[in-house]
């Protein structure tokens, strides 16, 4: 079952929205990763960062909820773990799975091309799926949310929808099982409602230290034993 809705401070929902207007000035940038030869890009930051609440970019993809706070445990089947994620790529074979504990279900961030015209990425703070991991060196954090929060609680920051970037979350909208009710003898589906709209979540990543420029942004992932077969060979050495 989802855990209890988190709130933060006015100032944190602002903060995110922020992020979503075109005129904003991103912090962060797309590179090539410093951590390892082999490790591909990274995300880094462009300006000195103080540890602070204030975030420095999003992780983008789709979204595939835990239970609803409704759901009595034990009379639901949840169903959702025994699907492919929304990419099709299975979690063996896909780094990009975002496991958010705080607020139950998961982030596919290899499912950027979302139901929209436009990609999920596209805004240039939706790099966070490029960060790289290092529980040695980890020096930032997420802090997932809901979008709905975000838009009712940052009014003051709203304007015009042209001058915003789509937020770069999606709920999964795939027709595919949710879970079963077995009160209602009712079997829920991932589908576009009002109500599982209202669900979709989104990720944040704030530093946990200050930072000079250029300097590359880590997160632990703290991925579980058995490791997935892409982890296996370097994981635990950073």
């Amino acid at each position: 079952m989802n855990p209890a809705r988190r709130k933060f401070p006015p100032s944190f929902y602002r903060d995110v929205f922020r992020l979503l207007r075109r005129d904003h000035t991103p912090v962060v940038k797309v590179a090539p990763s410093q951590i390892a030869p082999d490790a591909g890009d990274g995300v880094f930051v462009s300006m000195p960062q103080s540890k602070s609440l204030t975030p420095l970019c999003l992780y983008p993809g789709i979204y595939t909820p835990g239970l609803p706070h409704r759901a009595a445990d034990e009379e639901i089947v949840y169903m959702a773990n025994d699907l492919l994620p929304p990419s099709g790529i299975s979690n063996e074979d896909n780094a990009y799975i975002l496991n958010l504990s705080e607020l139950g279900g998961y982030m596919d961030g290899l499912a950027l091309g979302g139901h929209s015209k436009n990609r999920l990425d596209e805004n240039p703070v939706a790099c966070a799926h490029m960060i790289n991991h290092s529980s040695q060196l980890a020096n930032a954090k997420i802090e997932p949310f809901y979008w709905e929060d975000v838009f009712r609680e940052g009014g003051e920051e709203r304007c015009d929808t042209g001058h915003l970037y789509g937020k770069p979350n999606e709920m999964r909208n795939d027709n595919s099982p949710w879970y079963f009710d077995g009160l209602e003898n009712k079997l829920y589906r991932f589908r576009d409602s009002d109500t599982q709209v209202s669900l979709c979540c989104g990720v944040a990543v704030f530093a946990t230290q200050p930072l000079q420029a250029g300097q590359e942004l880590l997160l632990d992932y703290k991925l579980n034993h058995p490791l997935p077969s892409w982890a296996e060979s370097w994981y635990e050495m950073y």
